[in-house]
């Protein structure tokens, strides 16, 4: 009895032993099978058991340590809980059957708490398989009739490593008249490979179940499984060889597809736990990008929502790869975009393209283009598995839109546009907190409208609506024409407004007082327009943040001033000294910082 180890199909097993009971797992077993006591006693056997009983020559007199050094390996396995797998040639019962062929799989198994380890032992008889083998190798007429019958791919090459047999079905597209004296380096696919077939084709060792790609005749890739037997002469030299071979190309791609399949499932999972863990959009779709680089082996990746009119929100999320510059500029979006498939085949639910070293994915979400990914440098099926994630980046894209939208509807007021007060609030309350200048931190200004409940009563509340929006965009410009820094504009609720002058590196106070001064004198112009009868005007109370101030007193102090303002006639504007206090009581107020103060009291930012 001969052995080679190798690996055979049993050894798929081990991963059922852990959830399988060793008795269940033996009947399931189609070939023959023992189960056995570490000392090698046989506890139980399936129906071809005995089979395999006497291949192992076990005897009631001798067991099976006692038989052989192949044996004694298997019960080892018991002991080291290391599986083991070997063939085992031994001689038929009958001359012309030739050699029988076993391959043999010991399995470590737990018995029970009492009985300790034991071992699974499965065999598979390959007999037909070595035996053919060796058949096709010593009779040329045997081989050609197989040949002629079979369905695989059978060859011959002779001492040129030519062919000169090819069974009449050929392979992969290729017909016997194309193959025949022809060498195998003319099927690689790449001319580097050609080397590395000739030798497989024309084995100078035995070869069995080899895979080998190569290209068939349509230039598409094929793959083979092949055996190969080398063939010598009288004199003992290698004189050609003869193999067989079957084309799994079908199982191959749709493994592959498989393959695919989970990558793609993989990195949708990935965008979605990344998304999932974040609270805010930017976050969340920076996140995103952080996944694509991962996934795609990319340098860098962009993900950009686009606004209601198409341009793109800035700053865009991005995630660079950590053996890049973190200085990598963000690629020209728009020029980007200027490239997509032309606007007639904008309904698809995904554009993807290349430009240069990026992958662009432009995005809609109900056929309203409502993202744009970028990717810089990607490897492997790049597109593929971009199409195949655009949904859910679209998806993830429009979640972290309307999140954005839920926030600034939170924070914004509805009529206006500006922030309103609670998010005014938190503003100034972090310029402050950020503020480490010795000098003011910023100015505060309180704006009121004059005469307000009388326009609305005179011309009723669509002129008053009108000269409130007129107002909220008088402000707007006014900030647009600032010089940098973290300003606000607010309105705090009916005819209630307010604005937040950062620092900048200008006086603060001047620039408050040119800021009031503009909006006063612009305000008068857009006044007049709506007759003389009920003339509105802007109150101003201004108040500078001193090094260290907090927000109540702040706001108290601006309040004041609007107080002064109102108190004195109206219509223009008030710079507030440090000193100044209320000089009456805040209930007896009817400006602005009664409502903030108050907020700020029960704890409101």
């Amino acid at each position: 009895m001969s052995t080679a180890q190798t690996d055979v199909s049993s050894s798929e097993l081990v991963d059922d032993v852990a959830s399988i009971a060793p008795c269940e797992l033996l009947q399931r077993f189609r070939g023959p099978g023992l189960l056995l006591a570490q000392d090698g006693a046989v506890l139980a056997n399936n129906e071809a058991g005995d089979e395999l009983v006497r291949l192992m020559g076990v005897t009631e007199e001798r067991a099976l340590d006692q038989v052989n050094e192949t044996a004694s390996a298997f019960l080892d396995v018991g002991r080291t809980g290391v599986p083991l797998s070997k063939r085992i040639v031994v001689p038929s019962a009958a001359r012309d059957e030739g050699n029988l062929t076993y391959d043999i799989t010991a399995l470590p198994v737990d018995l029970s708490m009492s009985a300790g380890p034991g071992i699974l032992l499965l065999a598979r008889n390959v007999s037909l398989e070595g035996n053919l083998v060796e058949a096709l190798v010593s009779s040329r007429a045997l081989y050609r009739d197989l040949a002629d019958c079979s369905g695989d791919f059978v060859w011959e090459v002779d001492a040129s490593s030519k062919f000169s047999f090819v069974s009449p079905q050929g392979i992969v597209g290729y017909l016997p008249l194309a193959l025949n004296g022809a060498s195998p380096a003319g099927l690689a696919m790449d001319p580097h490979e050609a080397s590395h077939l000739v030798a497989l084709f024309a084995a100078r060792e035995p070869i069995t179940e080899t895979e080998v790609w190569i290209r068939g005749e349509d230039g598409n890739a094929a793959c083979l499984v092949a055996s190969v037997r080398p063939l010598t002469d009288d004199c003992g030299e290698w004189c050609g060889a003869r193999g067989v071979a079957r084309d799994v190309t079908a199982e191959r791609r749709r493994a592959r597809e498989l393959d695919e399949q989970r990558d793609d499932d993989a990195l949708i999972s990935a965008i979605a736990r990344a998304i999932q863990q974040e609270m805010q959009p930017h976050d969340m779709l920076r996140a995103a990008a952080r996944v694509l680089v991962t996934s795609f082996q990319a340098a860098a990746a962009w993900v950009v929502p686009l606004q209601a009119d198409g341009n793109p929100l800035k700053p865009a999320a991005r995630h660079i790869d950590s053996t890049m510059a973190t200085d990598l500029p963000d690629p020209d979006f728009g020029t980007l975009m200027d490239t997509a498939i032309p606007s007639d085949e904008q309904a698809q639910a995904y554009q993807i393209w290349r430009e240069g070293p990026f992958l662009c994915l432009l995005t809609h979400h109900w056929d309203v283009m409502n993202g744009f990914v970028v990717l810089l440098d990607t490897a492997g099926r790049a597109e593929a598995m971009l199409a195949h994630a655009a949904d859910h980046l679209s998806n993830a894209i429009e979640h972290a839109r309307q999140l954005r939208e839920l926030d600034r509807l939170s924070r914004t007021d509805e009529l206006t546009g500006l922030l309103n007060r609670r998010a005014f609030i938190a503003g100034v309350s972090e310029s402050l907190a950020l503020h480490t200048g010795e000098g003011a931190a910023g100015n505060l200004m309180f704006i009121d409208m004059d005469n307000f409940k009388a326009v609305n009563d005179t011309y009723g509340h669509p002129v008053g609506d009108a000269l409130l929006t007129s107002l909220s965009s008088l402000m707007g410009d006014v900030i647009a024409d600032l010089p940098c820094g973290d300003h606000l504009a607010a309105r705090l609720g009916g005819d209630e407004f307010a604005m937040w002058i950062g620092s900048c590196g200008e006086a603060p106070g001047a620039l408050a007082a040119l800021t009031a001064e503009r909006l006063v004198r612009a305000f008068n112009i857009v006044a007049a327009e709506y007759g003389e009868e009920v003339l509105p005007g802007l109150s101003i109370g201004i108040a500078s943040a001193t090094p260290g101030e907090e927000l109540q007193s702040l706001m108290a102090r601006a309040d004041h001033t609007l107080y002064d303002v109102k108190r004195s006639g109206k219509g223009t504007w008030k710079m507030a000294s440090e000193n100044s206090l209320p000089t009456v009581e805040p209930a007896a107020q009817s400006t602005i910082g009664n409502g903030i103060t108050g907020e700020l009291s029960e704890g409101t930012s």
